[in-house]
């Protein structure tokens, strides 16, 4: 449907009514409220906020000239920070005000910077409960770090890309709509390389097919590494937000049996991303073991804590 800023504007009073699921169409009217966020948190992009969607029931709604996102979460509503350039205590009053009337039990309240808890804590009416979620942190590097791989922290790495270009001949190019059949063939082996390990993914395939399927419209990059013809690896993501020089990885996946191939696309990827971005944002480890040390070993140069604001009604 056409969606215009001026006709999009809720009503300051919110109830469940006022929420619409984000799709596709809302892409300009949420980028528009995005490009007030000081959040470098993976999760405030658009392209997350649509992929994720139908995993956690991502609504939004706009309360005088704030952008609300709600998602659903192990049964709980929780809410993501309040972006735009309205009042934003007054956003947070609002939120408080629509959790009481629909009985949520709590008002909760996440991803938080540390830099926004004060903020966040003197809007509300009382003292609520502060929790770090570790497993929610962002791993964020510099870019031209990761494409130069340059000290004794990276020497590993340094080795890894060094075996694989030793033993394969492969090619390395970016993505472009003709090239998404073979990562869309390279997801799959992926996925039921890692079903027969016992690894469960389905939330991540739902979201990995629609990142896929919704290349172009989600003005996605991406690269792929490929041996012998056969797509063994693909990294893709998006820029943080308008005019944002952070980019956000979204995908990342490569066959395990092409040893190094993982450290070897974020190389080269990072190295084509360097001219246009400061930052490289390879998101959150989800307290998977196995996973974070991958993203440590990394070396991130910002380990950024999430917290989730939590007042009991």
């Amino acid at each position: 449907m056409a969606y215009s800023l001026a006709s999009s504007l809720a009503a300051p009073q919110l109830s469940a009514d006022s929420f619409q699921r984000v799709e596709l169409c809302h892409r300009e009217l949420i980028n528009h409220y995005l490009a007030y966020n000081a959040n470098m948190s993976c999760d405030m992009s658009f392209t997350n906020l649509y992929v994720w969607g139908d995993v956690f029931q991502t609504s939004f709604a706009v309360v005088d000239e704030m952008l609300i996102i709600s998602c659903m979460r192990d049964g709980e509503r929780i809410f993501m920070q309040p972006v735009g350039c309205g009042d934003y205590s007054n956003a947070i009053s609002t939120l408080y005000t629509f959790c009481k009337n629909q009985d949520e039990g709590a008002l909760r309240i996440l991803p938080v910077m540390k830099s926004e808890i004060e903020n966040l804590v003197a809007a509300l009416p009382e003292q609520p409960v502060i929790e770090h979620l570790r497993d929610n942190d962002d791993y964020i590097h510099l870019t031209k770090s990761l494409g130069e791989l340059i000290g004794k922290r990276y020497h590993g790495k340094r080795g890894h890309v060094k075996k694989f270009r030793s033993t394969y001949q492969y090619d390395f190019q970016m993505i472009t709509q003709d090239s998404l059949e073979s990562v869309l063939k390279l997801n799959k082996q992926w996925t039921q390389a890692h079903e027969q390990m016992g690894t469960n993914s389905e939330d991540e395939n739902i979201t990995a097919q629609k990142l896929l399927n919704n290349f172009d419209a989600l003005s996605l990059q991406g690269c792929t590494l490929s041996v012998d013809g056969k797509t063994v690896a693909a990294s893709i993501g998006s820029s943080h937000r308008p005019g944002s020089d952070m980019f956000v990885i979204h995908y990342e996946k490569a066959l395990l049996e092409y040893e190094g191939a993982y450290s070897t696309i974020s190389n080269h990827f990072s190295m084509e991303l360097s001219e246009h971005y400061k930052y490289i944002n390879r998101e959150e480890d989800m307290g998977i073991e196995g996973l974070r040390k991958s993203k440590l070993s990394y070396h991130p140069d910002i380990l950024l804590e999430k917290y989730a604001v939590i007042l009991p009604l």
